[in-house]
């Protein structure tokens, strides 16, 4: 059977890239768009808690943490910069 998917660096670039981009507005952005990302991030990590799969789980929550980071990071880095 030939494999008709992506491999798994494609799909690993695809993911990547809206997360690098997610990550630089937050860092560049201002308070509210920070704040957005926090609250995605949180609204992720709480919707995972409810997934009955342990491996869906673990990855929802793991880009759930990322994302509240990277958006708490920006939100502090923006309240230093006034």
């Amino acid at each position: 059977m030939e494999n008709v998917g992506k491999t798994h660096r494609e799909s690993a670039g695809y993911v990547a890239g809206p997360g690098l981009g997610l990550t630089r507005s937050a860092l560049r952005g201002k308070h509210i768009s920070a704040a957005i990302i926090v609250l995605a991030g949180a609204l992720l990590l709480l919707g995972g808690s409810y997934l009955r799969h342990a491996d869906t789980q673990l990855f929802i929550q793991f880009v759930g943490c990322v994302l509240t980071a990277s958006g708490l990071a920006g939100w502090f880095l923006s309240s230093a910069e006034k």
